[in-house]
């Protein structure tokens, strides 16, 4: 039987991950439909590729992929060998700070309508390729972060200039009261 008859792949909270699968296990997947990935803190890439395998890896069948919660995702994989996902439809991002991109390479994703963000799969986000499509989500992300830190930042002084204005009057006052 083996890796061969495997339809999903589903991976929860496997902490010492750092990769998912080599191209030797990902050449024989060839039934695969589904990738979830889910709480990996250390996964940093899903396929990793030994300097010695340069084939390439396609991926036929997976139609579906989803990423969660993976702090240290920076792609799919880091090497520049050609993907072809023909039945990929849907890609599913949450929490994911550091993807940067899927992969370094053009890729074809011909069924592919967006990236969604959302557990619903409610709304895409399509930017006319897959790696195009997450350099804009995180772009995204870091403005928000960017904005929500600034922001904390001016609540933060402007609590620190009502605490100042209320210990320049706190003598004031105590003075008042010895006065009575």
């Amino acid at each position: 039987m083996g890796f061969g008859n495997l339809r999903l792949l589903k991976v929860k909270k496997c902490n010492n991950l750092t990769n998912l699968f080599s191209t030797s296990i990902g050449k024989l997947l060839v039934m695969l439909e589904e990738i979830n990935v889910i709480g990996c803190e250390k996964i940093e890439e899903l396929l990793a590729i030994a300097k010695e395998e340069e084939e390439e890896v396609l991926f036929y069948k997976v139609n579906s992929i989803w990423l969660e919660d993976l702090p240290n995702l920076q792609c799919f994989c880091k090497e520049k060998n050609a993907f072809e996902w023909p039945s990929l439809k849907k890609i599913m991002v949450i929490g994911c700070p550091n993807l940067r991109t899927f992969v370094p390479t053009n890729l074809k994703t011909p069924k592919l309508g967006g990236v969604y963000e959302d557990k619903e799969f409610k709304i895409p986000q399509w930017k006319g390729d897959l790696n195009a499509t997450l350099e804009h989500i995180f772009k995204g992300k870091e403005k928000q972060v960017d904005h929500d830190i600034a922001q904390q930042e001016q609540t933060e002084k402007q609590v620190d200039h009502k605490t100042q204005q209320q210990e320049k009057l706190r003598p004031m006052r105590q003075n008042s009261e010895t006065d009575m």
